[in-house]
């Protein structure tokens, strides 16, 4: 890989592993700043799932964890279970 275009869209990789997995199944770990998470988030339902971002982490997190990350938005991802 030489450039950032070399590899997939960080949301559409997520929102892929996240519809493939089993409910309640996924746990994430953000380290430092969580960009791609609040991308996914606030990512629309699409051809891969019918949940928008919120739902989808909502159906297949159990646990994320983060470390550096202020949510500027009300949304947020914490350390309980889902």
């Amino acid at each position: 890989m030489e450039s950032s275009s070399d590899v997939a869209d960080a949301v559409h990789t997520y929102r892929s592993a996240l519809a493939s997995a089993a409910d309640g199944t996924v746990a994430i770990a953000a380290i430092g700043f969580a960009t791609n998470l609040d991308a996914l988030l606030r990512s629309p339902p699409d051809a891969t799932s019918h949940l928008n971002g919120t739902e989808l982490v909502a159906r297949k997190v159990r646990v994320t964890w983060r470390r550096g990350w202020r949510p500027s938005t009300s949304q947020s991802i914490s350390s309980q279970p889902a």
